[in-house]
């Protein structure tokens, strides 16, 4: 588990970073599109090109 901040990009947008080892062990790259679905008390972020129907992506 890492700890990020919430950071305000402009004046109606925010954007939290995510570790380089999370995107380089998925094989992600700059531009990659990523799902972000908010649940309950979470927010899971899943990889496009995972997220071919199956329930095995890894959530960061």
């Amino acid at each position: 588990m890492e700890i990020r901040k919430i950071q305000l990009i402009g004046s109606s947008s925010y954007m939290v970073s995510l570790p380089k080892k999370w995107i380089t062990s998925l094989d992600l790259k700059q531009g990659d599109e990523v799902i972000v679905h908010a649940e309950e008390n979470r927010v899971v972020v899943i990889p496009k090109k995972l997220d071919k129907g199956k329930k095995s992506s890894e959530s960061l």
